[in-house]
């Protein structure tokens, strides 16, 4: 028997907007606004404060706003696909509140329709290498927003790797394939699956 072809996505910056959406009330931006710089600009000891002020918000993760463009074509596509392994790895920071960062983030995607029987969550910590897990997790494509992560990612041969397009990865360089949404990146992972259906048995 065939093993399910195993994709992987990011969360935040992808599916999530929370963290974005409270560092632009914090910063008094308008609504939509994303920063140009991973770093906002800022130096790193108000960077430190403005971080320290996000994750003392009472259970951000769970109650985070989504992309809802996004989260609509993943629901779709895990309408459709039980011939995919999905893996959702995202590399996030406790935050305050009464609900641990694991359920936190698991009730979040359950309550949109995101989690379903051929999902996987895992919630790695800041530091943690997504290259590593993918290579282990035997992952072939994967999503994310951030662009050191993707550089990593693409050192691990047998994963092809997808850049979201956001105002704070730009610029970036041409050999990195870029997708504007996670309708385009799940329709290279159909291309995926009907090239193998097309292959020949081994």
């Amino acid at each position: 028997m065939t093993q399910p072809l195993r994709i992987g996505i990011d969360i935040d910056g992808v599916l999530a907007s929370g963290f974005a959406t409270k560092a632009a009330e914090i910063l008094s931006k308008p609504e939509g606004w994303l920063p140009d710089q991973w770093n906002f600009g800022m130096k790193w000891d108000d960077l430190g404060k403005l971080l320290d002020q996000i994750f003392a918000t009472e259970n951000l993760w769970l109650n985070s706003p989504c992309w809802e463009e996004n989260c609509k074509a993943l629901v779709s596509f895990l309408v459709h696909h039980d011939d995919v392994e999905l893996f959702y790895i995202t590399a996030r920071r406790a935050c305050a509140g009464n609900m641990s960062l694991q359920r936190q983030t698991r009730h979040w995607l359950i309550n949109r329709s995101l989690y379903w029987d051929n999902c996987t969550l895992i919630v790695a910590g800041e530091k943690t290498s997504k290259k590593g897990l993918i290579e282990q997790l035997g992952i072939r494509m994967f999503l994310d927003d951030h662009l050191k992560q993707v550089l990593e990612i693409r050192a691990a041969s047998a994963c092809e790797v997808f850049l979201l397009d956001q105002p704070y990865n730009r610029p970036r360089p041409s050999s990195i394939p870029v997708v504007r949404n996670v309708a385009e990146y799940l329709e290279e992972v159909e291309k995926w699956l009907r090239l193998t259906k097309q292959s020949p048995q081994s």
